[in-house]
């Protein structure tokens, strides 16, 4: 992508993270901490964590449990290494365009050990998901064999993979094209 997914610019001038911090204080109002999984320990100076922005307020960095790259496997691990026996909510950096409602249709939705967005195909989007220890522990095993997909997970334990109300809610981005059109769609069509 050329830069951290992280630390671009969202609708508004908010950074990506701001915004995603932002829809996780408005959808989930009784949540007192949200945890943002971080590389290495020096990401914090790009990010405003103290900041007066409401958002930051209740924020926290994870660091990944593992000094080997696990892809999106590693911000899953990090979560379960520091909570083992907490169900975490998901929102990965991929995804600019999730709103209240999505979340609160995850949250609505999850059937334990393990659920997640999907596309009309049927593939998941396990990081717009909700993940039970007992699936955390499962990938955690799965990695230390050298499956690193979280997709596996899924599989093996049955995962309940949903369509979401809106299908641009899982637009992903991962190059500077898919980046312009997702952002395009947030500036034209009002997804958010």
């Amino acid at each position: 992508m050329g830069s951290p997914k992280h630390l671009l610019q969202h609708k508004y001038g908010r950074l990506l993270y701001e915004h995603t911090l932002e829809r996780l204080n408005h959808a989930l109002l009784k949540a007192k901490t949200f945890y943002i999984s971080l590389r290495e320990e020096s990401q914090p100076t790009d990010i405003k964590l103290s900041s007066p922005h409401l958002a930051s307020k209740n924020a926290k960095p994870l660091y990944d449990a593992t000094s080997i790259s696990t892809g999106p496997a590693a911000g899953l691990l990090a979560a379960h290494a520091y909570a083992p026996t907490t169900t975490w909510l998901t929102v990965g950096c991929d995804y600019p365009l999730p709103t209240n409602e999505a979340l609160e249709q995850l949250c609505h939705e999850y059937i334990p050990l393990v659920a997640c967005f999907g596309n009309i195909q049927g593939l998941a989007e396990p990081l717009l998901g909700v993940w039970a220890p007992e699936a955390l522990s499962q990938l955690a095993r799965n990695v230390a064999r050298g499956f690193l997909s979280p997709n596996k997970v899924m599989r093996e334990m049955n995962g309940q993979i949903f369509l979401p109300i809106d299908e641009r809610w899982i637009k992903g981005a991962n190059t500077p094209e898919d980046w312009e059109a997702v952002m395009g769609l947030a500036r034209h069509e009002g997804v958010l």
